[in-house]
């Protein structure tokens, strides 16, 4: 096996320099490009490979860093397309500056904030990033870390640090979009107990947005049941509670939908009640990912998870040249704009 003083002896540089230059980019800079340069290309004519083990032992990072998933179980994570969209803008980052990206469930017993934060205690992490906001009696846990997190997602109510696209703005998007096209009576539609963090946000977000803007705003909230291992019921949920309300209420002339799940059940309600889109009735929904799958093509709120998950990991990656190790800061926030892609289905009504 090649070793680190082959490398140096390769290159006529002392061992502790060649450690520097491939153990530590950020470090490089402190030598001429031209060593530099020489000891990269021995490196790779001597295909060397850094023994991580060795580097973590002296000290060094990992460069590795976790991502605790409270909602989902790892075989459940990649069905859910914010999800999905928000790890491959992670990984894309880490990967480009050689980090991993550790995926982190809970247990029947154990959060998988807390199980996080112990990997960064034992180093098997460099840093923790968070996607739900912890129970204030386990806020505690994070005012004195041992290295960096951050927050995906809102976390300004207990002082995280913390990056999130403003989905509040989001409907205002939706119910400006709506309100050009001449339609006073919106209904929201979504689940009503708890489903994720943003289900009760996005709700009263819709109510006092429709009171400001002077809207005829009904809410359609059902209660959902999480189903067996393997069944996703929530556009077959959302499609009866369509329907269930439509039997005593008059149908709306357009329907904000929770998330694209829904839009698929509002679609399927609107179909058996024979209801055209959008002539009879305009919809909008959040998430992009079914947006050219529906017919006529859904509008969108675009929450933006990939540039969130890159930012996230840009953030941290930075954090990590720089102070390695400490806090990130309660301060740090940064917040992103959605955006309304406008498609097919909303029509203009006299």
């Amino acid at each position: 096996m090649v070793t680190l003083k082959d490398v140096a002896q390769a290159s006529g540089v002392g061992v502790a320099t060649a450690s520097l230059i491939l153990n530590t980019p950020t470090k490089a800079s402190r030598f001429r490009e031209e060593t530099v340069q020489r000891v990269n290309s021995a490196a790779r004519r001597l295909n060397y490979t850094p023994n991580y083990r060795a580097r973590i032992f002296r000290g060094g990072a990992t460069r590795a860093i976790g991502i605790a998933l409270e909602s989902f179980q790892s075989h459940d994570l990649f069905s859910q397309p914010y999800w999905g969209q928000l790890i491959s803008g992670l990984h894309y980052v880490l990967q480009a500056h050689d980090n991993q990206l550790v995926l982190i469930s809970p247990t029947h017993e154990t959060s998988a904030m807390h199980i996080g934060l112990r990997y960064m205690g034992e180093r098997r992490i460099d840093a923790l990033i968070l996607t739900e906001v912890p129970r204030p009696e386990d806020a505690a846990l994070l005012r004195a870390p041992s290295g960096p997190f951050v927050m995906l997602g809102r976390g300004e109510q207990i002082g995280m640090p913390h990056i999130y696209t403003d989905d509040m703005r989001g409907v205002e998007l939706a119910l400006d979009h709506f309100a050009e096209q001449g339609h006073q009576d919106v209904l929201w539609l979504g689940p009503q107990e708890w489903y994720d963090q943003s289900a009760e946000r996005r709700a009263s977000a819709f109510a006092m947005a429709c009171m400001d803007r002077g809207l005829q705003g009904s809410m359609c909230r059902f209660h959902f049941q999480r189903p067996a291992k393997g069944v996703e019921p929530l556009m077959f949920q959302a499609r009866q509670a369509l329907l269930d309300y439509c039997e005593t209420h008059p149908r709306p002339t357009a329907v904000l939908c929770y998330n694209g799940d829904c839009a698929v059940g509002v679609y399927r309600a609107l179909n058996t009640l024979r209801c055209r889109i959008p002539d009879d009735c305009s919809v909008i929904s959040f998430d992009t990912h079914l947006q050219g799958y529906l017919e006529p093509a859904l509008t969108t709120i675009n929450l933006r998870e990939n540039e969130m998950g890159e930012l996230g990991a840009r953030r941290l990656l930075e954090h990590l040249a720089e102070k390695p190790g400490e806090p990130m800061g309660n301060a740090f926030s940064e917040v992103l704009e959605p955006e309304l892609v406008v498609a097919e289905s909303v029509a203009r009504i006299s």
